[in-house]
């Protein structure tokens, strides 16, 4: 029982590198497409910065980095927005 709760546990603190992992190997479209959530190929505000949650610090650089992004003012980024806005960010 305590190997079973001793790997739960050491899977548990590997878990979220993982998912970072993987979420930078997706490519800009895909990245675009999760969030995307509507599926109008296009990300308002809320979809942009709904990955980060409860966090303040995180969510005003979210909505600056959308702002930035956004270079034709309608208020929402496209897909070429977004790609654009992804290589300056490397």
């Amino acid at each position: 029982m305590k190997k079973i709760l001793t790997l739960a546990l050491v899977a548990g603190m590997f878990m979220p590198m993982l998912t970072a992992q993987a979420q930078k190997g997706k490519s800009p479209e895909e990245q675009f497409k999760a969030l995307d959530t509507n599926n109008d190929n296009k990300l308002s505000k809320d979809e942009f910065i709904a990955r980060v949650k409860d966090d303040a610090e995180k969510k005003g650089k979210a909505e600056m980095r959308f702002s930035r992004m956004d270079k034709n003012n309608d208020g929402f980024v496209s897909l070429e927005e977004y790609k654009e806005g992804s290589m300056k960010k490397k």
